[in-house]
This record gives structure tokens, C-alpha cells and sequence, in this order.
């Protein structure tokens, strides 16, 4: 009968293999993790002693994975941004996993336990009663683990099923006398599994609500920039950013004139001041302005983006945070020189140089990163809750104690 399976088994492993180019680097994962629980699934079907219900729950499980490698492979306009596919790809490998661990003989189970308990205080509180049962399952078998044997924030893709990442040499030998696991005991481990799982694919779903709004006001302030800059080159003197210094020559004679971005001119005794500024102002006045605030924020961007730790979610909120200072860098920039010019600042209104307004436009670009500090904090926030739940309830915890 084995002899028989082994074509077939074969012949599906070669199918899953076909050539396919993928660019996301979450699918390649999950296409991996599909291939490992389907062998694990092969060799429990092959073992002796194996009941009706084991093994249709490993044939649901096999279901589970082809509905995973399904969407792994789907690739839809418009995913990048809703995250279907990756809710659904971990949706039904967490699923198959969880048939998995209720199908296993009792024995894989406690060989787990350590592997799954670490997962669980990861996305769990510890104040939670299902983190709490699974303590106590762990207690029970004598089986010892510290909560920093993962470090928080690491990789939040699940991995209890297969004795991989977690699994691999984390259960260790239980002392003698501890009792043997109990189907009870295996029940109360799955529910805390199946918890820590939805609370994983949750803590995903945040950053990637968080990631999507700021590209929705990224774009939001691309369109502004790009419209404003539009206005300027087509209508510069409807936007002018010049300036009207009033300088003392060493003759101690007042010389008056307009200074812009680009270009400077003098002001006769009775001409007026905005027929000059038309005459004065020049296409690329705007544009130039833009860019320099573009380049400063760039800069505070890198700077600001060393504080940002990575994530391991597919959603990179380092690349979205980026793509928002960026236009905003351009539109402070403007918009501190035209407040500028209105007298807003006193003091700072009447720039003497071309230099002057080239350099107060740096300042206002860099400037940007004042009013996306916030944002900056709330994404380290939400990138240490990826996979730190005892983090989170540590503040909680400290503050009855200091009151």
C-alpha cells in the first residue's frame, strides 16, 4: 500500500515545484511553510495506530494547504493594499496547523509544548487565561522556559506545527515523574494556539491599516506639491516667493529692489512693487523651492528612519513614513516662505539675497520633521507590538506601583 502512495506523493512534490517568479518575499515563506506541513502530514499518516479522526483531520488539513498555496500563488491588483492574500494565506496555514497539532499522537504535542508556549507569550498577555492555561499545561510536564528565549518583535509568522524555527530543539527532556500529557491538557494548548494566531494576524492588520493611511496622505500631498508647483511655473506671479529688503549701501544710501529665488532686480522710487515681482519672478522659482524642501527632507528622513527598527511583517512602514515626508518637506518649504513674506515672522521678512531664500527654504523642508515626529513614534509603537505582548501589559503593570 505505501508503495503505491509514494508515486503520487512524489509526483506532487514535483508539481509544487514549477518554475514561478514571485517579488514578494512573504509568499516564498509561505509557499516553504505549505511544503514543510505537507510532509509532516505525509509521515503522520504513515505512522501505526492511526484512528478515523486523526485522519480526517489531516485531510482537512491537506485542504487547508491547498486553499494556502492557492492564494500564495493569486496575485491581484489592488492586494498590496487590503493585504487579502496575506490574511488569507496565514488565515488556512494557521488553520492547517492547528489540525495538525489536534491529529498528532499525544507524544509530538508535549515535544511542543515549549516551542508553542514561547509563541503564545509573544501574542498573548500574560494576564490572559489562555496564556495562563498554557503555563500551567507547561508547568505540568516539567518542561522549563523563559519568556526571552524569543526576543519580542521578531518574526511574527507562526510557526507551532512544524519543528522549525521555534520547534527545533526547544523542548527539552522532562524530569522524571512528570506526568504524561492528557487530551485535555492538548486542548487547552490548541486554544491558545488558535488565540495567539488571530491575535498575530491582528497585530498585522494594524500595521498594515496604519501603513495604507500613510500612503493615502502621502499621495494626498504628492497631488498638493505637484499642483502648487504646477501653478508655479505656469502663473509665477500668482505665487510669487520674492522679497522686498530695504539695504544701506556704505554711501549710507537706501537702495531699494526685489530678491527672488532666481533672480534679483531693482526697485525705482516710483514704480510699483507688483509690476517689479511680475517682472522679476521666474517660472522656476517654485519648483526650485520644492526640490530644495524635497532634499532637506530627505535627509531628515534618513536621519529619523535610524531610530525606526525593522519588522518582519510583509507591510514596510519605514518605506511609507519616507514616502510621506518627502512631498510634506516640499510644501513647508513653501509655505515658510510665503509666511515669511506675509510678515507672519517678525523679523524674518525682508530676506537680503537670493542665498537667503535658497538657504531659509532648506530650513523650512528639514523643518517637516517636527510634525512627523508623531507619526514616527506611533510606528515604533505598532512595530514593538508585532510579537510583544509582555512588553505591552509591563507599562500597565508599573503603573498601579509608582501611584
Amino acid at each position: 500500500m505505501s508503495s503505491e502512495r509514494e508515486p503520487d506523493r512524489a509526483q506532487a512534490v514535483a508539481v509544487d515545484f514549477q518554475p514561478v517568479k514571485f517579488t514578494s518575499s512573504w509568499r516564498e515563506e509561505a509557499l516553504a511553510r505549505i511544503c514543510e506541513l505537507r510532509a509532516l502530514t505525509g509521515s503522520l499518516r504513515f505512522r501505526e495506530g492511526l484512528d478515523a479522526e486523526a485522519a480526517k483531520l489531516l485531510t482537512d488539513a491537506e485542504t487547508e494547504l491547498a486553499h494556502a498555496h492557492q492564494a500564495a500563488q493569486r496575485r491581484r491588483i489592488g492586494g498590496a493594499l487590503t493585504g487579502a492574500a496575506v490574511q488569507r494565506v496565514h488565515a488556512h496555514l494557521d488553520a492547517a496547523e492547528v489540525l495538525v497539532l489536534r491529529a498528532a499522537p499525544l507524544g509530538y504535542v508535549r515535544g511542543q509544548t515549549a516551542a508553542l508556549v514561547v509563541y503564545i507569550r509573544r501574542h498573548l498577555l500574560p494576564s490572559d487565561p489562555r496564556c495562563q492555561s498554557a503555563e500551567k499545561v507547561l508547568e505540568a510536564e516539567g518542561i522549563g522556559v523563559r519568556a526571552t528565549d524569543v526576543p519580542a518583535g521578531g518574526d511574527a509568522t507562526p510557526r507551532t506545527a512544524v519543528g522549525t524555527r521555534r520547534g527545533r530543539g526547544s523542548a527539552a527532556a522532562a524530569p522524571a515523574g512528570a506526568r504524561q500529557m492528557s487530551p485535555v491538557d492538548r486542548e487547552r494548548l490548541v486554544a491558545a494556539v488558535q488565540g495567539s494566531m488571530a491575535e498575530a494576524r491582528n497585530e498585522q492588520m494594524r500595521v498594515r491599516s496604519f501603513r495604507n493611511l500613510l500612503l493615502i496622505f502621502a499621495g494626498v500631498l504628492l497631488v498638493l506639491a505637484t499642483g502648487v508647483c504646477v501653478i508655479g511655473v505656469a502663473a509665477p506671479e500668482k505665487l510669487p516667493v520674492c522679497f522686498h529688503p530695504v539695504q544701506v549701501a556704505q554711501s549710507q544710501a537706501q537702495t531699494r529692489r526685489i530678491v527672488c529665488p532666481t533672480r534679483e532686480s531693482a526697485l525705482p522710487a516710483q514704480a510699483d512693487v507688483d509690476d517689479v515681482v511680475a517682472d522679476t519672478v521666474d517660472p522656476w522659482d517654485v519648483p526650485l523651492i520644492e526640490f530644495l524642501g524635497l532634499l532637506a527632507a530627505a535627509v531628515a528622513t534618513a536621519t529619523a528612519l535610524r531610530k525606526v527598527r525593522g519588522t518582519s511583517t510583509p507591510y514596510s512602514l519605514p518605506a511609507a513614513l519616507a514616502l510621506l515626508k518627502l512631498p510634506l518637506g516640499a510644501l513647508t518649504a513653501l509655505l515658510g516662505l510665503i509666511l515669511m513674506r506675509g510678515n507672519f515672522v517678525p523679523g524674518l521678512s525682508a530676506l537680503d539675497s537670493s542665498a537667503q531664500i535658497i538657504g531659509w527654504a532648506v530650513v523650512f523642508g528639514y523643518a517637516q520633521q517636527a510634525f512627523t515626529q508623531v507619526v514616527d513614534r506611533k510606528a515604533q509603537d505598532l512595530l514593538e507590538d508585532v510579537g510583544g505582548a509582555e512588553q505591552r501589559e509591563k507599562p500597565a503593570a508599573a503603573a498601579p506601583q509608582r501611584q
